[in-house]
């Protein structure tokens, strides 16, 4: 997986650079020969500057690099040392829920088979809304598991009750919530909600990940 650089402001950081290394070297070739000392420095200062140029580009995208797994192992540290800790930006597009279902009011239990096992059963007790999803990666990497965001809907679609659950609330006991999933795999979540309200008829779910403010990045922007 690479670093997505199709920002505007990283374009426009990156077009800047390229200008400025240009009529650097383009300097450089009119350096009279005889003037080892000159050609010297200028030589050094390319070298400085390029190494520069680097480091601005590893700190424009550095919430994209530090989702590859060999260059996070090397950025996150250093960061993280002086007291920049960075929060990765996820391909929170690459989501998809492949199978939802709800069981209300003593639905029979419900569990669907995948290469991780079954999900947990689906409560029957009538105060009881269970949501179960089976939610894959598309994307080109692996993910860490997501933020779930489920709203409550009346019949005019209109939200009447949200909540946001981690990984560690709707995957099964037997799951390790740190590691990531596989691109091309899918997991379950069972999503219980308790007491519904009675105006309740539908429901809307929406994967996310926070970002350093603490706010959500979500699949769906402007989600309600």
């Amino acid at each position: 997986a690479a670093a997505r650089t199709d920002k505007p402001e990283i374009k426009n950081f990156m077009e800047a650079a390229k200008q400025t290394f240009r009529g650097k070297m383009k300097q450089l070739e009119e350096v009279d020969e005889n003037e080892p000392k000159t050609r010297f420095r200028m030589v050094a200062g390319i070298g400085l500057l390029a190494l520069l140029l680097a480091g601005q580009v590893v700190h424009q995208t550095r919430a994209e690099l530090v989702t590859i797994p060999v260059l996070n192992s090397v950025i996150t540290p250093i960061y993280r040392a002086i007291g920049l800790p960075i929060t990765p930006e996820w391909d929170v597009t690459g989501w998809r829920f492949e199978v939802t279902k709800g069981n209300t009011s003593g639905g029979e239990t419900v569990a669907i088979p995948t290469a991780d096992g079954e999900a947990p059963a689906a409560s029957t007790d009538a105060e009881l809304l269970t949501i179960i999803s089976r939610i894959g990666n598309k994307s080109a990497q692996a993910l860490p598991y997501p933020l779930i965001s489920v709203s409550l809907t009346d019949r005019f679609e209109e939200t009447i009750g949200s909540k946001v659950l981690t990984p560690a609330e709707y995957l099964g006991p037997n799951i390790d919530a740190s590691r990531l999933v596989p691109t091309g795999t899918n997991f379950n979540a069972v999503i219980p909600i308790e007491s519904p309200s009675g105006a309740a008829t539908g429901f809307k779910l929406n994967v996310c990940y926070r970002q350093s403010a603490g706010d959500l990045r979500c699949a769906v922007e402007d989600f309600k």
